[in-house]
């Protein structure tokens, strides 16, 4: 598909981790957001047990994006070779309701609690009590002698909804709250304790807030181990701080994951929503830096188009030459346009060569290797003279960015048992795979990478063999 400007621009970011995408209605949010989806699906979903979770508010929204998944999926899904294809369905959309409904459930019948929603009478009678009390060892405290009680229990389910340990709570800035607190004050501190004995008590005499249901989810998200190596997140700025933090616990952060946020510009009246206005999207605490991309464009469908075209760059390391060709995945003939010196030649079927595909290799710490062929990419046979043997491999990590081999990228590899010095080949070191440099000057041999920041690997008294030796480098230039 064609996009403009920043659609195009967040549709094929380089950078993954934590990443916001922005804008008005009708800007293409979510259409975008799930091509990116089919995109990490096929490229960033490693091994076969890796899920994307796409989660957004209601029926009617799971099923629109669902709808667009489809779709983006069989547009674009099959326009390109995947070293990850599977028959299993990877993505999931969840209604973050149901969701949480689901965790809570689990949780509370673990500890054999069967809980129901209390009225405001029954919180403001449970209430009262607890703050009557504090009001004996705090006198001069003029909020809790002044009648405050409603103001005290919207504050209690603030904190609830925030999902704030003390430390936390002592230290926010409360925007949008009616009255000032002065932070690290004694007022905090005491109705912070006020709603722990007060969430106690409730749930002691078989009641529950609604801000309970998402508290019992986190803590269940600890007794669960099924997590997501991807996820989007629509709707933000319709959601509480323990709902996103909630959805966060169930993220699994890898080297190569993602998380989106997906935020709407229009205003949310719903009480206790995190991102009030003036409240930084930075105050969500991600574990790196959030990627921001601003969408302003009306998004205009007529003007999509469909593209199965993919461009690519070949490195011949041995003849140290660059080669531009391009695939059209969607035709049922099997050709290749190449671009090279100002010319271009299509090799068609009976010149190419299958070559089989692999999993993955660590161009960063050693991992398993999966021996089962996931695919098969097709190149011109006459670029493999005296190579008879050769498999690709995808590349995880950065250990070797100095040598042009980056993340993501696909290596050809020569199948042979033996390489010279300074040779980059991909090593099995006792049953797990790398690709490094091989380094023969000293008695022990050593597997070398090409960036500062890792050490190289000895291979003294170790089980190593020699895969082979990497002879091209694939780039996807898409």
């Amino acid at each position: 598909m064609n996009f403009e400007g920043n659609q195009k621009k967040f549709l094929n970011l380089k950078s993954l981790g934590f990443q916001v995408l922005k804008g008005a209605e009708s800007t293409g949010k979510t259409t975008i957001a799930m091509h990116r989806v089919v995109k990490l699906a096929n490229n960033y979903c490693l091994y076969m047990d890796e899920k994307i979770a796409v989660i957004s508010n209601g029926e009617k929204s799971c099923k629109e994006a669902m709808n667009i998944y489809s779709e983006a999926k069989e547009r674009v899904g099959e326009s390109f070779y995947s070293l990850f294809s599977t028959d299993e369905e990877r993505v999931r959309v969840l209604d973050l309701n149901s969701l949480i409904n689901i965790y809570s459930k689990a949780y509370e019948k673990s500890f054999k609690m069967e809980l129901k929603i209390a009225s405001e009478d029954e919180k403001m009678e449970l209430l009262k009590p607890l703050i009557l009390e504090k009001i004996e060892g705090n006198k001069k405290n003029k909020l809790l002698v002044n009648n405050n009680e409603k103001f005290v229990l919207k504050e209690i389910e603030w904190i609830k909804a925030c999902n704030f340990n003390k430390e936390e709570y002592f230290v926010v800035e409360r925007k949008g709250r009616t009255k000032r607190l002065n932070k690290n004050s004694i007022t905090r501190n005491i109705i912070f304790d006020l709603m722990l004995e007060y969430s106690l008590k409730l749930n002691n005499l078989g009641l529950k807030d609604e801000y309970d249901d998402v508290i019992f989810a986190l803590k269940q998200t600890k007794r669960v181990k099924d997590k997501f190596t991807h996820i989007v997140m629509d709707n933000l700025e319709t959601l509480t701080k323990a709902e996103i933090d909630f959805v966060k616990r169930l993220y699994e952060n890898k080297d190569y994951s993602s998380f989106i946020f997906i935020i709407n510009n229009n205003e949310c009246d719903r009480e206790n929503i995190w991102l009030k206005k003036g409240r930084k999207i930075s105050t969500l605490n991600t574990e790196s830096k959030l990627k921001s991309i601003v969408l302003k464009n009306q998004f205009k469908k007529e003007k999509i188009q469909i593209s199965s075209m993919e461009t690519y760059e070949f490195h011949d390391l041995k003849h140290k030459r660059i080669v531009t060709f391009v695939k059209d995945s969607a035709s049922v003939e099997k050709e290749i346009l190449v671009q090279e010196d100002d010319t271009s030649y299509i090799y068609e079927e009976n010149e190419l060569i299958d070559i089989p595909m692999y999993n993955d290799i660590a161009a960063g710490e050693p991992i398993l290797i999966s021996s089962e062929q996931e695919s098969i990419f097709n190149l011109p046979s006459n670029w493999f003279k005296g190579s008879k043997e050769t498999f690709i491999l995808h590349v995880k990590g950065d250990s070797m960015k100095n040598a042009n081999i980056n993340d993501g990228d696909l290596v050809v590899i020569k199948k042979q048992s033996t390489a010279l010095h300074n040779e980059i080949v991909a090593a099995d070191i006792e049953g797990s795979a790398t690709l490094k440099r091989l380094n023969l000057k000293s008695k022990i041999p050593y597997l070398m990478p090409e960036n500062p920041k890792y050490f190289p690997i000895s291979l003294e008294d170790k089980e190593a063999s020699i895969l082979g030796v990497a002879i091209g480098i694939i780039k996807n230039k898409n």
